[in-house]
């Protein structure tokens, strides 16, 4: 089975770099398979409780998966109403069972505070086709309500010797139990009767004997399995319990399926009082997702439909500008996700440019004020920005990476702002801190306007092309002197300065330059030398207007900047034309040589029992490591077919995660601390993505000792992996390319669901002159839709179904 992997923030101890896939590059599968996703926001939170003796608390969240990490947004500090706004893309594992969001209070010395957390069965985030956005009350945390690990229940429906309906429940066997129970046993219940199983000795992966079974004349709605430790049902203590519905069960069929084990409803009574809410966003889709030329049709109508103004403003991207505008299709459908999809499949077919040309001309001809020129949220400018952020990621980081990684190191004062420095020589404290920062930025900007032949040819043409239209227009329109002629210049400053470094240098973080999160020192500082950055992108105009004034001793440094700033833009733009498929476009993934991780790591592997310091680097290729100026070794990643964390009490170091290779003996590498080791799992299932390993459905959780695992104390000869391997990924939507199957999916997608508003409007009785020009676009289009959608009917039975419970051999 295929595992798709994940990638999240780390610590501060090393560098990790987001993967991206030349398009070209991307195999194509021949067979429709399935596509669980989910899109999570994290807007907001309100009337948190205050952790801190200063009355506040510095939260942050944490997005889980069964039990594991997968995303982490950014602290806030200081703020009992917080606000997030970080999006997240989760390509989810078919069998996944439960979504959580954590809220805790960041603490520089002691363990983290937690404040809360609201969970999502599969069921209820199933149910979230259509998306929501709403406001949930935390939950309080306590040791009763963490519960986790799995149940393998079989059921069978069978008619009885009387007659009667008869149900046998065999509980085969847990996995991925909190904690080592002493004596565990299984109870399970239906309609208020009880049915007790043998004690299983101490373990976190308990395996049991025997069945229950229960006749009745009408079987009740449900089953509880309740998983307890101790001697018996009066002095045992609860593990967790799984409700499993009957509904649906076929005759002399058996059914088996792994449950999750959650808290009882009794024990998360009150729970949700006191401890503020968070806003959450969420939409979630499972489709069939067919081969690339079942699409052919529809991206061929839609490069067509790019090949002049006029396809554009007739065809299928001013028909998916309309659909935006209405109010109900929002859930499914929102500017950016339409933007960053078009400009995926157009890139693939070499014709990305030419759209942009065509629709950025669109933008500029309409255009009445040029100061408001992609100011706006336009077509035009998403699909400009989206654009950058798909092909640009690495000349950003390249270029401001190494300024930010310095701030982040030094952690200097910077704040200039009176009104939040203590009034004790607040005018010597300014100019200190001033020359500061202006030494931070004047080696941000240095390196920026150093980049220009480094940044890809791509966005040089693009930006080009966006010079030439606009000075055609002003050529017609015979306005080419005073302030005129800043507008082709302010044109990619807009875009390059404001849209793409500024952004950057303020949340470095979402940008991929950096995995742990900036403090609130830092923060500040990177907020400040974001708004000069934008000074210095809107060519000094908002220089002495007296907003922000106490930016004012930045002036000095900003003026001198901007004829720099004329300077580059004219060699950026200074790019012949060439034929998009001959460009470089975003060849990160497939330079064999491309550092995915680095840092250093404490390593042992199964045949050694002590571990030794190395420097480890991971390319998609091989982890290399070496212990300087001796020995160096390297593991292919084609070899790799399990990462997951080591249950800690198995190795005597903290954070420590194993790496199963097929052929050669397994690795373990020791981090320090829980993020850092949380980066290396999702590096490595990102390589082992890209190289297409065959990964494991389940692992062992521990180490062999003495011919016995730790885990599951089976003898290592022949003990069945005892732990669930996870799969659940965090995508960076612009580092990490899915297949191009999958973008053309998404275009489809939407124009599914754009079909009733698409038919009403265009296809009546009376269509308005401006629509009915469309009408034969439409025509077309929809015909295409419908051809697709008859293809997915047809490959329902085909696809790939979700993996089935791996039950173990049972002695």
């Amino acid at each position: 089975n295929r595992v798709e992997t994940d990638a999240m923030s780390a610590g501060s101890l090393m560098t990790a770099r987001p993967m991206s896939r030349r398009v070209s590059d991307a195999p194509l599968p021949v067979q429709p398979y399935r596509s669980t996703k989910l899109y999570v926001k994290i807007s907001e939170a309100k009337n948190l409780p205050a952790k801190d003796l200063n009355g506040f608390s510095d939260p942050y969240c944490l997005l889980v998966v069964d039990d594991e990490i997968v995303a982490r947004t950014s602290t806030v500090w200081r703020d009992l109403n917080p606000f997030f706004g970080e999006e997240f893309f989760l390509d989810l594992a078919q069998d996944f069972q439960e979504l959580a969001v954590y809220v805790y209070d960041q603490d520089k010395v002691k363990a983290d505070d937690s404040i809360g957390k609201v969970s999502f069965s599969r069921k209820q985030v199933e149910a979230l086709a259509q998306g929501v956005d709403t406001w949930q009350a935390l939950t309080k945390v306590t040791k009763e309500t963490e519960v986790t690990g799995e149940v393998l229940v079989r059921l069978v429906l069978s008619e009885g010797a009387t007659g009667l309906d008869l149900l046998t429940v065999t509980v085969v066997c847990a996995r991925d139990l909190k904690d080592t129970y002493p004596d565990l046993f299984v109870v399970a219940q239906l309609d208020g009767e009880r049915k007790t199983s043998d004690r299983v000795r101490a373990t976190r992966s308990p395996a049991w004997k025997g069945s229950f079974t229960f006749e009745r004349v009408k079987l009740g709605p449900d089953v509880i399995i309740t998983v307890r430790s101790g001697a018996g049902l009066g002095s045992s203590s609860f593990v967790g319990e799984a409700v499993l519905q009957l509904s649906g069960l076929e005759r002399d069929m058996s059914k088996s399926e792994w449950a999750r084990l959650r808290p009882r409803a009794k024990d998360l009574e009150g729970l949700d009082q006191g401890n503020g809410s968070i806003r959450l966003a969420m939409r979630f889709t499972h489709e069939l997702i067919l081969p690339l030329g079942s699409y052919g049709p529809l991206i061929q109508l839609l490069v067509a439909n790019v090949q002049t103004r006029e396809a554009i403003e007739n065809g299928l991207v001013s028909v998916l500008e309309d659909m935006l505008a209405e109010r109900d299709l929002q859930a499914v459908m929102d500017r950016e996700q339409v933007a960053r999809t078009l400009i995926r499949i157009l890139l693939r077919n070499n014709v990305c440019t030419l759209f942009l040309r065509n629709l950025n001309g669109i933008e500029i001809s309409k255009c009445k004020e040029y100061s408001t020129l992609f100011r706006g949220n336009s077509m035009a400018t998403k699909c400009t920005d989206q654009f950058m952020k798909i092909v640009g990621t690495r000349y950003l980081r390249d270029t401001i990476k190494p300024v930010i990684d310095e701030i982040f190191r030094e952690k200097k004062d910077c704040e200039i702002d009176p009104t939040k420095l203590p009034a004790k020589k607040v005018e010597d404290t300014i100019a200190k801190h001033a020359q500061q920062l202006i030494r931070y930025f004047e080696d941000l900007v240095t390196r920026i306007f150093e980049s220009a032949d480094h940044c890809p040819q791509i966005m040089r043409l693009v930006f080009r092309q966006l010079q030439d239209a606009v000075r055609d227009r002003q050529a017609a329109a015979g306005a080419a002197a005073g302030d005129a002629t800043a507008v082709p210049y302010t044109v990619v400053s807009g875009f390059l300065f404001l849209r793409f470094f500024a952004p950057a240098v303020l949340s470095p973080k979402l940008f991929g330059i950096r995995d742990e999160l900036a403090d609130a020192r830092t923060s500040r500082t990177l907020t400040l030398l974001a708004k000069a950055i934008q000074v210095a992108g809107n060519l000094g105009s908002t220089i002495g207007s007296g907003k922000e004034a106490y930016m004012a001793p930045l002036y000095p440094s900003l003026e001198g900047c901007l004829p720099r700033v004329r300077s580059f833009i004219d060699r950026l733009c200074g790019v012949r034309d060439m034929h998009e498929a001959d460009m470089r476009i975003n060849e990160e993934a497939s330079v064999p040589d491309t550092t995915l991780i680095e840092g250093p790591v404490l390593h042992r592997d199964s045949t050694t029992k002590s571990f030794k310091k190395k420097e480890a680097q991971m390319t998609p290729i091989a982890l290399t490591l070496t212990v300087p100026g001796k020995d160096t070794s390297i593991i292919p990643i084609s070899s790799v077919v399990g990462v997951e964390p080591i249950d800690s009490a198995a190795v005597s170091q903290k954070h420590a995660i194993q790496i199963v290779c097929a052929g050669r003996p397994s690795l373990c590498l020791a981090l320090g601390s829980t993020w850092e080791a949380t980066l290396w799992i999702q590096a490595f299932r990102k390589a082992t993505r890209l190289a297409k390993c065959d990964l494991l459905n389940v692992v062992h959780s521990g180490v062999c000792k003495d011919s016995k695992w730790t885990c599951c104390k089976g003898r290592s000869d022949e003990a069945f992996p005892c732990s669930k391997a996870h799969r659940s990924v965090c995508i960076d939507q612009f580092a990490d390319n899915p297949a191009p199957e999958v973008w053309a999916h998404k275009l489809f997608a939407m124009l599914l669901a754009c079909r009733p508003k698409l038919e009403a409007k265009f296809m009546g009785d009376y269509v308005p002159d401006p629509d009915r020009r469309r009408r034969a676009h439409v025509t077309s289009l929809l015909a295409i839709v419908d051809d697709i959608n008859l293809s997915h009917l047809l490959h329902q039975d085909m696809a790939i179904p979700a993996d089935n419970p791996t039950e173990p051999a049972m002695g």
